[in-house]
C-alpha cells in the first residue's frame, strides 16, 4: 500500500469513530447543551444543572457538570470525558447511578449503626465497612432481617422514578449487603435490596444461609 493510501485510510478510519461516537468534532467536549438533552434522555427524574467545572490535569481531560434532582435532595454528575485514546475523543460518563447508590445508603446507615450485627455498628470508623452483616444464630437472622426489611422500604422511593424496574439490577441500584459468620468469619451468602422482601422472606432466607 501506497503512503497516500495509508494516510487515507487512517482518516477514513478516524471518521468511523467519529460518526460510532456520535461526535462531528470527535476531539471536543460536550456542549452544555448536549450535556442537558442527555440527561434529559437518560435520566428518569428532571434536574437542573447548578455547577460546571473541569478537570484537565491527568491523562483524563474531564468536564464535570452537576445537576441537582427537582423533586429530592439528590445531585449527580455527568461527565464529558476524554480517556487516553485522542481517536476515541470525548465520551459521556453518568454518574446518576452511583448517585442514587450513596443517596440511599445514606438513608439506610441509621438503621445499620443501630444494629448490633453490623459492622457499622460494630466499627463505625469504617466508611468501608457498611455493607457486611454478622449472622450466627437465628436470633442474628431475625435482628438483620428486621433492618433488611426497613432498607426495603426505604429504596421504594426509586419506583417513584423508575416504575418497575428491578432494584436488584446494578444498572438501576444493586444495593447489595455481604452476610458473614462472626465466629469463623467467612461468607455465608449475600442479600441484594429489592423493595419487596418483608421481614420474613429476609428472614427465612438469611436462617437458609446459617451453617
Amino acid at each position: 500500500m501506497s503512503k497516500s493510501k495509508k494516510i487515507i485510510s487512517v482518516i477514513s478510519l478516524f471518521t468511523i469513530l467519529c460518526l460510532v461516537t456520535g461526535m462531528a468534532g470527535c476531539n471536543k467536549p460536550h456542549s452544555e447543551s448536549e450535556i442537558k438533552k442527555y440527561v434529559e434522555d437518560n435520566v428518569p427524574e428532571e434536574a437542573t444543572l447548578i455547577h460546571k467545572s473541569e478537570d484537565l490535569s491527568g491523562a483524563n481531560k474531564e468536564y464535570i457538570y452537576t445537576f441537582e434532582s427537582d423533586s429530592r435532595n439528590l445531585q449527580f454528575n455527568i461527565y464529558s470525558v476524554n480517556g487516553y485514546s485522542s481517536l476515541v475523543g470525548y465520551q459521556i460518563s453518568n454518574g446518576y447511578r452511583s448517585a442514587i447508590y450513596d443517596y440511599y445508603l445514606d438513608k439506610i446507615k441509621p438503621s445499620l449503626a443501630s444494629c448490633p450485627n453490623s459492622e457499622v455498628y460494630l466499627n463505625p470508623g469504617n466508611q468501608y465497612t457498611f455493607n457486611t452483616f454478622y449472622i450466627d444464630t437465628e436470633s442474628d437472622a431475625r435482628a438483620v432481617a428486621k433492618v433488611l426489611e426497613d432498607a426495603n422500604d426505604i429504596v421504594t422511593e426509586q419506583w417513584e422514578y423508575q416504575p418497575g424496574e428491578d432494584l436488584t439490577d446494578t444498572n438501576v441500584l444493586g444495593l447489595k449487603f455481604f452476610i458473614y459468620s462472626e465466629t469463623s468469619n467467612t461468607q455465608l451468602g449475600t442479600y441484594c435490596l429489592n423493595g419487596k422482601d418483608d421481614e420474613d422472606v429476609i428472614y427465612n432466607k438469611l436462617k437458609g444461609m446459617l451453617p
